[in-house]
């Protein structure tokens, strides 16, 4: 018998997040509803009581804890997943663990509700396509989101994020990686699809660090070249 999929809602002001969030959970788990607003989320979900709310920290309104503390004051069950990529020094989460942890609450949520290996295993696979077609379309809007993990690792000036051939590589790095998540997935499905699940864990992950290595020591090298032409760094001679 098939366990009933986990009913989630989801709340945040940014219509692509939810509309990712959507997309990505398909038809693991039951999107019972989705608000933008505070005082919106906490009428509905007190009327829908989800199993679990995924809402953003940061909204109009008093933000996620204001969502939180409405809701739980009349239901205290329903349980609640917070995540923020705030730059505030008292709330801050790297965009790349938040992306880590998305992925990784959504693929726990789908093994719970599916009961399924394959499906606990498959759900990498679409969580790197997706990854990547989020990419390219932070490149097509013009704000590539290697742009906010460079940040994660090294603050930028934004007199220096601003110059050209630094937004010409935060963009070709973002398209770079977004083909390393398709590469990584349409192998890692190859190997899911032919392989005894213990092979598969473990060429899966030689495979994953492979590609991955390669694309970082093409990143660094990429970053170094244009950090020497604009003169951010010594070069070596």
């Amino acid at each position: 018998m098939t366990a009933a999929a986990p009913r989630v809602f989801l709340v945040d002001d940014h219509h692509l997040f939810r509309r990712g969030v959507r997309a990505e959970l398909g038809d693991a788990a039951d999107v019972v509803g989705e608000a933008s607003e505070v005082d919106a989320a906490v009428e509905m979900i007190g009327e829908r009581l989800p199993d679990v709310v995924l809402v953003d920290v940061h909204m109009p309104g008093g933000g996620g804890e204001a969502v939180i503390r409405g809701v739980r004051a009349g239901h205290p069950g329903v349980r609640f997943l917070a995540l923020s990529v705030s730059d505030a020094p008292e709330d801050v989460i790297p965009a790349i663990l938040m992306l880590a942890t998305l992925g990784l609450t959504i693929k726990t949520l789908v093994g719970l509700a599916s009961g399924s290996t394959f499906a606990y295993f498959v759900q990498p696979v679409a969580t790197t396509v997706i990854l990547s077609m989020v990419f390219l379309g932070s490149v097509v809007i013009g704000r590539p989101i290697i742009a906010r993990l460079a940040h994660d690792f090294c603050p930028i000036h934004p007199d220096v994020a601003a110059r050209q051939p630094v937004m010409q590589l935060f963009a070709g790095l973002t398209v770079l990686w977004a083909v390393v998540h398709i590469v990584i997935g349409g192998a890692t499905f190859a190997m899911l699809v032919t392989l005894p699940v213990a092979q598969f864990v473990a060429l899966k992950t030689v495979t994953s660090f492979g590609v991955s290595a390669a694309a970082i020591v093409v990143t660094v090298v990429w970053a170094l070249r244009i950090a020497r032409d604009e003169g951010l760094v010594m070069a070596v001679a």
